[in-house]
């Protein structure tokens, strides 16, 4: 237990659904693609798409959890983290490119070729690249907003609520719907958590977490 502490020092929050707990505990914790919709699947292709162009090893397929146990939601679980491999991201860029993608497959879902929303993302991102949106060409918005999702993100051990904050303030002058008070996500390194590094916390440990606001 004392090299995990050494190795992990750190605790993040994941919160699942109760019924995949008894698998999580025995074969750990890795990404999931399902539940994710097509709109989410076209904004995580393009924010990927600028990742590998900035040379930023993070996909947005992997672990996600919160850096608060207030944050978390359903079941929740403690992971034990590298606070050095994780890195926290402002959910606001994304939160206003699956706004925008929602909006556009709307609009698909009602013209005479809605069809066109059951292409695989990339082809789907590919067939509205050129798309004019208010906010400027569908392919530089989201790239846009995926670089600033990517460039702000701190590592975990260097995490500064109030300096990710002000790069949303910052760009809401060409982007005025973003959302800065949204909350921050942590992205973990690992493609699978193993489960030593993973405890489920008890109805006492989050009845206490409430009571002290954490």
């Amino acid at each position: 237990m004392g090299q995990l502490v050494q190795l992990y020092p750190s605790r993040v929050y994941h919160g699942t659904a109760r019924e995949d707990v008894p698998k999580i505990l025995v074969e750990g914790l890795r990404p999931l693609g399902k539940n994710r919709t097509k709109e989410i699947q076209v904004v995580d292709h393009a924010f990927d798409l600028v990742a590998a162009e900035l040379g930023i090893p993070y996909r947005r397929t992997g672990i996600f959890a919160w850096p608060e146990r207030k944050l978390a939601s359903g079941t929740i679980l403690e992971v034990a983290v590298d606070p050095t491999r994780c890195i926290v991201l402002h959910q606001a860029w994304m939160d206003l490119a699956w706004g925008i993608m929602d909006n556009i497959a709307e609009r698909i879902r009602n013209n005479q070729h809605p069809e066109a929303i059951n292409l695989p993302a990339a082809q789907l991102f590919d067939l509205l690249r050129l798309a004019m949106l208010h906010e400027g060409r569908f392919d530089e918005v989201l790239f846009r907003l995926a670089a600033n999702y990517w460039t702000t993100a701190q590592t975990l051990d260097q995490y500064d609520p109030h300096l990710m904050n002000l790069a949303v303030r910052a760009e809401m002058v060409r982007f005025p719907n973003l959302l800065p008070n949204l909350a921050h996500e942590v992205l973990l390194a690992d493609a699978v958590v193993e489960k030593e590094r993973i405890r489920l916390l008890t109805v006492d440990e989050l009845l206490s977490g409430k009571k002290a606001g954490i």
